[in-house]
């Protein structure tokens, strides 16, 4: 949801100001491009991450007064803002980066707004979605490795990057290596038959590509996006 509002809000900053024709009455105003740029940019970044700490104390609060879960559980969930936090700020800059671009090559935020959901849908839901149904197929598992097709797997990417998040913040705690292996993160490995007896199934964590790899990769593309974004602005034809 969060990526879906984000992507709503980055990609209407310049296409819907275009499509409507007020851009051209704000470049006409004592104010450079880089400046309208940059207002809107800092505008979506704080409306953006405002609206996702509000929802992720309500969800957090909600939960602990209409679930019933056990004071554990709500500890270990209390452990996990922190690194929620962080992978708020990382999500909001690469998509929002992503989604100026886009805004600024169409004419239309519908269009750019289109493109942003198939691309969300892929990551977050058709590409698990077939983890999960393949996810016990050891050829599966073979093909994946073999071909390299963890470096396409931006769900795995994303996956492991919160989860580095959180143990940097201090807030991983084992226990959803099950959830975990539903992205990528985690894969599940053959054991022996007293260990499933005694644990259930056996979880590795999937360290394919470094994590710092991951982070770096996905900051220069936020960056890309951005300056890219400025150089557009600079020159668009309004």
């Amino acid at each position: 949801m969060y990526t879906l509002l984000l992507s709503n809000s980055g990609t209407g900053l310049i296409a819907s100001e275009v499509h409507e024709g007020t851009l051209r009455l704000l470049v006409s105003k004592p104010i450079s491009r880089s400046e309208i740029l940059l207002a809107k940019t800092i505008g979506m970044f704080l409306g953006s991450y405002l609206y996702y700490v509000a929802g992720l104390l309500l969800l957090f609060s909600s939960f602990t007064c209409f679930s019933g879960a056990n004071g554990s559980l709500l500890e270990t969930l209390l452990w996990y803002i922190p690194g929620y936090l962080l992978y708020g700020l990382f999500i909001l800059f690469v998509f929002g980066g992503v989604s100026l671009w886009l805004s600024l090559c169409v004419k239309k935020k519908v269009t750019a707004l289109l493109i942003m959901m198939v691309v969300i849908f892929m990551i977050f839901a058709f590409v698990p979605f077939v983890r999960l149904l393949c996810m016990h197929r050891p050829s599966f598992q073979t093909m994946y490795h073999q071909y390299h097709l963890y470096w396409l797997d931006i769900n795995y990417h994303l996956s492991a990057i919160f989860h580095h998040f959180c143990q940097y913040a201090g807030g991983y705690r084992t226990g959803f290596e099950m959830i975990g292996s539903f992205t990528g993160l985690f894969q599940s490995m053959p054991a022996d038959m007293d260990y499933l007896v005694a644990r259930g199934h056996q979880f590795i964590l999937n360290q394919s590509i470094p994590v710092f790899i991951l982070e770096i990769s996905y900051l220069l593309l936020g960056s890309a996006c951005y300056v890219v974004s400025w150089f557009k602005m600079e020159r668009k034809d309004i």
